[in-house]
């Protein structure tokens, strides 16, 4: 018997965006396990977001290395890692001065404008709230086998309807996360400077780059 065939998908399948694109697809489907796939899609993007942030890490060791599927740990020593320098429970605005060397290169080559205020952004870094690492951990309610004995088929199900409402409110609310210009190594960019911004107003930003109909 064929499996269900996705559509052609338009972000890298391993990113950010590729995992929540294919989480969005599964919401949708009519498959009989789409709550379970929806799960591992949304815990693969979660991970791959913080592991993404984990990239500015100095860090090498192979007792780092592991705890790229443990993301509260992870994110715990990124903190602490970065304590000195910047405070990763808020975020951020990356820029260059205008007068800089490498941002006068990339104006002068048509691929960014300066601010109004003479400067050029290089990306962002949306802090990851506790609240999304509790939804996080929620997922876990899906992926083993006490889910498989109802009948999910079923939407009308008060069960079904519970995990979609969920399922889909977090997809959501990593959305702005997983935007390609949220990336906090920037922070290692030669002669990059930066802002604190509102959470709530850098969610907005970035939450349009991912509009796309799977997204919607």
């Amino acid at each position: 018997m064929r499996g269900p065939v996705l559509p052609r998908q338009q972000y890298a399948p391993f990113s950010p965006q590729g995992y929540l694109e294919r989480a969005r697809w599964w919401l949708t489907s009519e498959e009989d396990a789409s709550i379970l796939y929806t799960s591992l899609e949304l815990r693969y993007a979660f991970e791959t977001i913080v592991v993404k942030h984990g990239w500015a890490s100095g860090n090498d060791t192979k007792s780092f290395d592991k705890l790229h599927y443990k993301p509260v740990k992870m994110f715990a020593t990124l903190r602490e890692e970065f304590s000195s320098k910047i405070d990763i429970d808020k975020s951020y605005r990356f820029f260059l001065e205008g007068t800089d060397k490498s941002a006068e290169l990339v104006v002068s080559q048509g691929l960014k404008s300066l601010e109004p205020d003479g400067t050029l952004t290089q990306g962002y870094f949306l802090t990851v709230p506790q609240e999304l690492f509790s939804l996080y951990g929620k997922l876990d309610d899906n992926l083993h086998g006490t889910w498989a004995g109802r009948d999910v088929r079923l939407p009308q199900r008060p069960w079904y309807t519970v995990q979609y409402k969920f399922l889909s409110n977090f997809a959501n609310r990593l959305l702005p996360h997983a935007s390609s210009h949220n990336d906090l190594s920037l922070l290692d960019t030669p002669g990059v400077k930066w802002e604190e911004v509102k959470s709530n107003i850098l969610e907005n930003l970035l939450r349009q780059e991912g509009q796309h109909p799977h997204y919607a």
